[in-house]
């Protein structure tokens, strides 16, 4: 799986950030010259918690586990997982469609690493306020009950540090005064520092939501899913219709004597180049009055990598 872009797709109240996950099925792995992680790491641990982390020899550790054959991690000062293998794929394979397991939404939304025996609270999203507990909704798909979309009404902690680093960078100072000024009066520090927490914040997260990029190929928007508009029901319960109702089923007969809805479906996804992409969208108010006038260009809030 890999992250390939992030941007701002639309300036005004509200603003959507996208992030596209993407995947391929691997053909092999292939290990990564040791060499390669050397030279870009002077040094490499066998944990990513610094309190009982120990530093390894890669000449000597394995690479698989000897019963599990699970791959060994090992981790840079940061903490984060150095890969060991990276997989090779067909340049011209078709995309895999992804989904949200939906039975771990619960650690999704958690600042706690779970699954790490060593690390308890993840490095990136330290010294978070106490909030309440997100509310999600959740939506399976193709009848697999626990895989699908969701929707809440907040964003991954993982993303509340980063929205506060551009709060700080993009907020005026208090009322009547922007931060761009040229004033050296020093009794007003002061007064500044409280009256620009009496400003409403310059962004606002009000909820994410994780869905396939493939919808937008096979329907318009929710309430136009083909498929699960009962076409074919309406076929048959109406074949004794009066009237308007009449016209509505000749239409409808029309329309499934074509193809059918499933095919209709089948035909729009079938292709290897459908967008499959697991698109997670952060929604965001920006509150102009509240961002520095030298700031309100756009720019500021704008990033790609």
């Amino acid at each position: 799986m890999r992250l390939f872009t992030m941007c701002l797709v639309q300036i005004a109240d509200f603003a959507s950030f996208l992030i596209h996950y993407s995947c391929m099925i691997v053909e092999d792995w292939v290990e990564v010259p040791i060499n390669d992680i050397l030279s870009i790491h002077d040094v490499v641990y066998n944990s990513p918690d610094p309190d009982v982390r120990r530093p390894v020899d890669l000449h000597s550790l394995p690479l698989r586990e000897r019963e599990t054959k699970k791959e060994i991690n090992i981790y840079n000062e940061e903490g984060r997982r150095i890969p060991r293998f990276y997989g090779r794929s067909r340049v011209d394979g078709p995309k895999c469609g992804l989904l949200v397991n939906l039975e771990t939404i619960p650690q999704l939304f958690s600042s706690y690493v779970t699954h790490d025996e060593h690390l308890d609270l993840d490095a990136d999203i330290l010294d978070l306020d106490e909030e309440q507990g997100a509310k999600i909704k959740v939506y399976p798909q193709a009848f697999l009950r626990k895989f699908g979309h969701l929707q809440s009404d907040s964003i991954l902690p993982h993303f509340k540090t980063f929205i506060r680093k551009v709060q700080a960078n993009i907020a005026r100072g208090r009322r009547g005064r922007d931060r761009m000024d040229d004033s050296d009066d020093d009794d007003d520090d002061d007064d500044d520092v409280v009256n620009r927490n009496l400003i409403p914040p310059a962004i606002i997260a009000t909820g994410c939501q994780f869905y396939n990029e493939v919808s937008h190929r096979i329907r318009p928007n929710a309430g136009l899913h083909e498929v699960q508009q009962g076409r074919i029901t309406s076929a048959l319960s109406g074949a004794y219709a009066r009237g308007t109702g009449k016209h509505v089923h000749s239409a409808i007969m029309h329309n499934c004597r074509l193809s059918l809805p499933h095919q209709r479906y089948n035909n729009a996804i079938k292709l290897d180049n459908v967008p499959r992409d697991l698109r997670l969208e952060n929604i965001y108010i920006l509150q102009l009055e509240s961002i520095d006038p030298a700031k309100r260009n756009g720019m500021c809030v704008c990033c790609k990598q």
